[in-house]
């Protein structure tokens, strides 16, 4: 029997617990992330897949609720600091669907870690009460990553969202994808191009690999210096943050990447959400 780790992430009050609930009918376990006094909740059950006849014995571990990757709150911290780990195989992205811009901005950090990623457009029942729509298959396809309509209430989507946990972790790499502007895409592809060139080892994919590059990410960095490519790499990634310094007008990457993140998150959204006021009228 294979297990799957999977890391449960969302902004505060998605409805983690409910749906974990939802999905395994399970007991859980209540610890502590190590060395912190933040609650760890593990949840066990076991997924057998028709398909493939095999058994899944899957370990959700529930994260903080946290509205982004930085380190302000202490459960921001501890999100950050397990999803950089390599204790876990997939994360699951909890969303709200009633508030799908402000959720997808964690969401596009999330699908910049590298790792295998599955979306729960969670509170699908609340959105339709709102007249809101969400094309699930064209975020999908924007994201690169499955994204599946659930909600704890009506049990809608759990079956779905299992059977993507499984096909997700059974893929080679992951295939998350986050669209930049046109000079952050033309700098990536310059470094992927040469560690294509150099056929460079790595476990992360190329890409991921480069935006942690242009990112200045303190552990990429600390990892690639002992790397007997670094001293070829490091002129042709300087001389892509000087062409982005330059078109940005400023040298700080967090707000060149947060105005990106808030970019493709309102992109994403208008392009796969509409409400109907029609109904919203009915309400008044």
């Amino acid at each position: 029997m294979k297990s799957i780790i999977v890391a449960l992430a969302g902004q505060p009050n998605v409805g983690k617990s409910s749906l974990i609930n939802a999905i395994s009918n399970a007991k859980l376990r209540v610890g502590n992330f190590s060395g912190v006094t933040v609650d760890k909740t593990e949840v066990v059950f076991n997924i057998c897949d028709d398909v493939a006849c095999k058994d899944y014995e899957v370990h959700i571990i529930d994260l903080p609720g946290a509205y982004s990757l930085t380190e302000y709150t202490i459960e921001e911290k501890v999100t950050k600091s397990f999803l950089q780990s390599d204790e876990y195989d997939i994360i699951v992205n909890v969303v709200d669907s009633t508030n799908l811009q402000r959720n997808l901005l964690f969401t596009t950090q999330l699908l910049e870690t590298g790792k295998k990623v599955v979306v729960a457009l969670n509170m699908c029942d609340e959105a339709k009460k709102e007249g809101i729509e969400i094309d699930e298959k064209q975020l999908s396809a924007i994201l690169g990553v499955p994204c599946i309509k659930t909600s704890a209430t009506t049990k809608e989507g759990i079956e779905a969202l299992k059977d993507a946990i499984v096909e997700v972790f059974e893929q080679k790499e992951t295939t998350a994808k986050v669209v930049y502007s046109d000079p952050i895409e033309e700098e990536i592809s310059h470094i992927v191009t040469f560690m294509e060139e150099k056929k460079y080892k790595s476990t992360l994919p190329y890409r991921h690999l480069a935006v942690k590059l242009l990112q200045e990410d303190e552990d990429v960095y600390k990892q690639m210096h002992d790397e007997p490519i670094w001293i070829e790499m490091l002129p042709i990634v300087r001389e892509g943050l000087n062409h982005l310094y330059l078109h940005n007008n400023t040298k700080d990457l967090d707000e060149i990447f947060a105005d990106e993140h808030f970019a493709f998150a309102k992109g994403a959204k208008m392009e796969v959400m509409s409400v109907s006021y029609t109904h919203l009228r009915a309400h008044e």
